[in-house]
């Protein structure tokens, strides 16, 4: 009903704002509409804390990502930060080598260990 059409409206205002969410103002519309979006699509919760990041906003940044991206884990062991972010980051293909290095740039922002992440070729 009116809560997937709100999720998937969420997610597409998201997706439409990647390119350019180096923008304080374009950062704080992605925020509110992953928001929007909830957290059932994993993809959103790593944009919503680069934008995070991208406004100052590191710990809620890094706490959001951590618990919901770590939520979806699926190993024998517990990872560590930088296992969860190399694997989140190449967990979704994202065709434009701009929008990853957005998405790897926010999250090492708010302090995730990003390094072990290469850009997918």
């Amino acid at each position: 009903g009116h809560r997937v059409c709100a999720e998937a409206d969420g997610r597409a205002q998201l997706l439409g704002l990647v390119p350019r969410l180096v923008d304080r103002h374009v950062a704080e519309a992605a925020v509110l509409a992953s928001e929007r979006a909830g957290d059932a699509v994993p993809p959103v919760v790593a944009w919503r804390a680069a934008a995070l990041s991208r406004l100052g906003r590191k710990a809620e940044a890094a706490q959001q990502f951590l618990d919901l991206a770590g939520a979806a884990w699926r190993g024998a062991q517990a990872p560590g930060d930088a296992e969860i972010a190399r694997w989140f980051l190449h967990l979704f293909p994202i065709n434009r080598a701009r929008d990853w290095e957005q998405l790897r740039t926010g999250i090492g922002g708010a302090g995730i260990p990003t390094t072990a992440a290469v850009p997918p070729q």
